[in-house]
């Protein structure tokens, strides 16, 4: 699999953006200019990053980049990756990775998020990010 630097993975999620039609800042755009990925067909880029992550060659902070970039594609098709991705970050006790996914999730509409959270989360609320991904995914 083709694996990314993290600046790489940053200058992919503001193509994703451009393609849904953001106004970038000169900086966005000159990172996915120095990126060396400018042309690249976006849904091929979705495609390597879920590979790299599935091909397990992306640690944790990585992880949690790759998720982040793929939530800016805004598409419910993978919801499934997001949900099979949960499990596997609950697993390995990842808090970051966790919270990331959620929030991909909450994004695409999913209810993830207990009520009593009133609609506001943090990546350090760590046993509630790891209740609400159990419950979610118990829910299943």
């Amino acid at each position: 699999a083709m694996k990314f630097s993290k600046d790489q993975i940053e200058a992919i999620a503001y193509m994703f953006e451009r393609e849904l039609g953001y106004k970038h800042s000169n900086y966005e755009i000159e990172a996915i200019v120095n990126s060396g990925l400018e042309g690249q067909p976006t849904v091929e880029l979705a495609a390597a990053l879920r590979n790299g992550i599935e091909g397990s060659i992306y640690k944790e902070a990585d992880r949690t980049s790759v998720y982040w970039a793929l939530t800016k594609r805004h598409d419910q098709a993978l919801i499934p990756f997001f949900q099979k991705q949960l499990a596997f970050e609950l697993k390995t006790d990842s808090q970051k990775p966790i919270y990331q996914l959620l929030i991909a999730l909450s994004n695409l509409e999913e209810d993830v998020f207990g009520q009593d959270r009133g609609g506001s989360s943090a990546d350090f609320e760590r046993e509630l990010n790891i209740r609400d991904a159990q419950n979610y995914l118990n829910r299943l």
